[in-house]
Order: C-alpha cells, then structure tokens, then sequence
C-alpha cells in the first residue's frame, strides 16, 4: 500500500480554511487539529513545510500547493491570500469546460515531481469548479551509498509465494536492526540522517497481509526501542510502487461526512 499522508493532510488543511461551521470542524477533527483553531493549525503547517526543505541540504524536499478555479467560479480574496501565505500556494483561474485545463493541471504536477507523476488527472469533470491540489517530491542520497558494481541478480519471493528473478543492490554495512518473533527491521538513512527509510522483511511463514492487519503504532514504537546497530548483509531489490486511489469512503469512515453531503455542506468561507 502506497500512501503520501503528508500530502493528504495539505490538501485538507487547504479545504478547512474554505468550510465553516461543522464542516470545517469535522474536517480539522479528522486531520487532529480538533483543539487547535484555524490558524494554529495554518501555522503549523507552514512551520513544517519549510521545516522539512531545510532538515537535509544533501536531500532535495519538495512540496508545492495550488488552487485551480473555474473563471466562472469567484473564490473570496481571504481565501485565496491564506493559502497563498500559509501554504505557498500558487493560484490558477482556467475554463474548467475546456479538458485543455486537465493537461495543465497534469503539467503542474509533472513539474513538481520532477516528472514522477506526469499523470495525476486521467479522467476530467467539465462540472467541476475548484481543484486543491498537493504534490511532494523526495530524492535522497543513501548515508552508505550502494555501489552500482555490486549490483547483481537474485531471487525475490512475492507475497503471493511466487519467485521472481531481480536485481539486488547490494552491501555489507552497520546499520540500525531488530527482530521480534514475527519480523526483522532495518533503517538505511539517507544524507544527513534526518530521513530514513525502514523496512520490514517477514520471516518465512509469516504471511505479509496477515502481520499487517496486527500491526499498530504501539507495535511500531517498540520496534524502535528495540533497534541496534548491527553489521548486516544486505540484498535490496529495486522496486517501483505506484497507486491511484479515492479518498471519500477512507474520509467518511474518518468522521467527515459533512463535506460530502450537497445539502449539509458549508464551504461559504471558500
């Protein structure tokens, strides 16, 4: 499962400022700024946006905001300003009845991600009046970079038990380790350290779909208690993920139904 919850929480950050009533309260409740007001939580965010662009000048971080609009719908001025203050936001007024306005958007994210996602859009809605969107992009380099000579070919057991035949990089380095009865988990750093990447690898017999559904955060905190440094032979596959995925049934299972619901829906401040 793919998931950019940074991303998501942007997004909804950006639709909060344009609710009002319980619509924006849901809508804060779900992100878990229930006890903070609107502009603790604008603050916040911007505080961690620029925050994570300079925790590693060895690692590029970018996160870009937008706000595209239907040149037949006015968004308020307030709105617009907030998101363009708060959220770096750049704001764009195009015909939405035009499918044109799809390749831009799509452009827009391109470039943003460096070309990672050139797709975002893949179906249009000429009804549509307003698009908030996100994109987060990351490249780091490896703390222990793994020489491209080392690369070799191995076999890569699926979840499904299958085998396939792939290529590994490939290493002998100390790095952060543990292991419980059901799971071994390693963390290769990248640049400076500040960012990481953890992976899980379960132990034969242990079935992925069914470790994940225990899995929990108190599960994940004494994980990391647990971890010690420890000299590893390591055999990584290179691997690519992606997912497209609706977030209104996830979001509605959340507590936000009000942003759903044409009749009870206040997005006045929008």
């Amino acid at each position: 499962i793919l998931l950019s919850p940074q991303s998501a929480s942007y997004a909804l950050s950006m639709l909060a400022n344009g609710a009002a009533d319980e619509t924006q309260t849901e809508i804060m409740k779900v992100l878990g700024f229930g006890e903070f007001t609107l502009d603790e939580m604008n603050k916040y965010n911007q505080k961690l946006m620029k925050g994570l662009v300079e925790l590693d000048n060895t690692t590029t971080v970018n996160m870009a905001n937008s706000l595209w609009l239907d040149n037949e719908f006015k968004a308020l001025d307030d709105y617009k300003k907030v998101l363009k203050e708060a959220y770096e936001a750049e704001v764009f007024v195009e015909e939405f009845a035009q499918r044109g306005t799809m390749g831009k958007i799509n452009e827009w994210c391109s470039e943003k991600t460096d070309g990672c996602i050139p797709h975002f859009l893949k179906e249009w809605n000429e009804d549509g009046k307003t698009i908030l969107a996100n994109a987060l992009y990351f490249k780091g380099k490896w703390l222990m970079p793994f020489e491209k000579k080392d690369t070799g070919k191995g076999v890569f057991t699926l979840a499904s038990g299958q085998s396939e035949n792939v290529d590994f990089m490939r290493q002998t380095a100390n790095n952060p380790y543990m292991k419980n009865e059901h799971v071994s988990v390693a963390q290769f750093a990248y640049g400076n350290g500040a960012f990481s990447m953890y992976i899980v690898l379960p132990h034969e017999g242990i079935l992925l779909d069914e470790w994940v559904k225990s899995f929990d955060a108190g599960q994940w905190a004494v994980m990391l208690e647990g971890m010690k440094l420890q000299k590893m032979n390591v055999w990584l596959p290179k691997f690519k993920l992606e997912r497209d995925v609706v977030m209104n049934d996830m979001l509605h299972a959340l507590g936000l139904a009000k942003a759903f619901d044409a009749e009870e829906a206040d997005f006045s401040a929008l």
